[in-house]
């Protein structure tokens, strides 16, 4: 058989040491409570036990403002995610509409390079019925000899070496093959 259960002293409820019956042993807690006065303990508000009831009840207030917390938190992330999305989607259109109207720019270009090419403008003058001149029917002119001598005294732009008469109209025509495939 078992020995019968002793009753054991129950500890302090402060100190959590196991109360002395022994006058000589003092623990550090009983010191301070005989050292301190006797007002302290009646200036101290009376406590209360709160009941369950009312603890659960917080408890359940506090767990429902958080469950709520967070699903304003998730929502404001969802949408947050979704504006992202939308954004996302209208930058995909802007850059495909930006796409089209470069291409559109480069046939632009391309179609007004066609027009100004001298080929065009040639083919599209004998269209026309206009005719290349012969050297002998172009004629240069100079400035009469006041205006020049004006210009060069004043410190203008030298005139510019070129045909000056029918005698540079050979020049002329073997320069005018070498120039013609240049814009």
């Amino acid at each position: 058989m078992s020995a019968p259960a002793r009753h054991l002293p129950a500890p302090e409820r402060r100190g959590g040491a196991a109360r002395s019956t022994d006058p000589l042993r003092v623990t550090a807690p009983a010191r301070r409570r005989a050292a301190a006065p006797a007002r302290k303990e009646q200036e101290r508000p009376a406590l209360k036990v709160v009941p369950r009831r009312v603890r659960r009840r917080r408890a359940g207030v506090v767990l429902s403002l958080g469950v709520v917390t967070l699903f304003v938190l998730m929502l404001g992330l969802v949408a947050f995610q979704a504006r992202i999305a939308q954004d996302q989607l209208r930058l995909d259109r802007v850059e495909s509409d930006l796409r089209d109207a470069e291409a559109h720019f480069a046939q632009l270009r391309l179609q007004v390079a066609r027009l100004e090419s001298p080929d065009r403008i040639v083919a599209e003058a004998e269209r026309l019925g206009l005719q290349r001149p012969g050297p002998e029917e172009i004629a240069y002119l100079a400035p009469p000899a006041g205006v020049a001598a004006e210009v060069l005294a004043a410190g203008g732009p030298q005139p510019a070496a070129g045909p000056a008469g029918t005698g540079d109209v050979s020049d002329w025509s073997n320069l005018k093959p070498l120039l013609s495939g240049q814009p």
